[in-house]
C-alpha cells in the first residue's frame, strides 16, 4: 500500500505531508458524486414514472422556490458554524433523510407529495454537499497546496461520476 501511495504521490505531484489529506478528500468527493449519480436518476425516474413529464416543470419550480428559502437560512447558519461540524452535520442529515425515504419506498404506493419531496431533496443535496466539499477543501489546503491537489480532487469527482453512473 505504501508503494502504491508513493507512486500516486509522484504521478500526481502532491507532497508527502499533504498526501493523507488529499486521499481522504479524494475519497470524500468520490463518494459524494457517486452517491448523487445514483440518487438523481432514481428520484427522477420515480417522479416521471408516477407523475409523468408534465409535472416536471412544477418540480423544477419547486426546487427553485425551496432553494430560495433554504439558501439564505443556510448561509446565515454557516457564518457561525465550524466548517467540519457543518459538513458532518449535513452528511448526517442527508443520510438520515435518505434512510427515511428508503423506508417509505419499501412500503410502496408513495403519495405525490413524497415524490416531489424526494426530487427536491436530491436536488438540494447535490448543491449543498458539493459546495460544502469545496468549502472544506479550501479550509484544509492552503493556496500552494491547492494548486497541486485540486486537480487530483477533481479526478475523485470524475471517478465518482463514472462509478455512480455505472452503478
Amino acid at each position: 500500500m505504501q508503494y502504491l501511495s508513493g507512486v500516486l504521490i509522484k504521478a500526481v505531484g502532491i507532497h508527502r505531508e499533504e498526501a493523507g489529506r488529499a486521499f481522504l478528500m479524494f475519497a470524500y468527493l468520490f463518494l459524494v458524486i457517486a452517491s448523487l449519480l445514483i440518487f438523481k436518476p432514481v428520484s427522477t425516474s420515480l417522479f416521471l414514472m408516477n407523475l409523468g413529464y408534465e409535472q416536471l416543470a412544477w418540480a423544477y419550480i419547486l426546487v427553485a422556490a425551496v432553494s430560495a428559502v433554504v439558501v439564505p437560512l443556510y448561509t446565515r447558519f454557516t457564518s457561525s458554524a465550524r466548517i467540519v461540524r457543518l459538513n458532518l452535520g449535513s452528511i448526517l442529515v442527508t443520510v438520515v433523510s435518505l434512510l427515511i425515504i428508503w423506508v417509505i419506498l419499501k412500503r410502496g404506493n408513495e403519495p405525490d407529495w413524497f415524490l416531489y419531496t424526494f426530487y427536491v431533496l436530491v436536488a438540494l443535496v447535490a448543491v449543498f454537499l458539493t459546495t460544502q466539499f469545496w468549502l472544506l477543501a479550501n479550509y484544509v489546503f492552503d493556496v500552494r497546496e491547492a494548486r497541486r491537489v485540486f486537480g487530483f480532487l477533481g479526478a475523485g469527482g470524475i471517478a465518482g461520476g463514472i462509478t455512480g453512473g455505472y452503478l
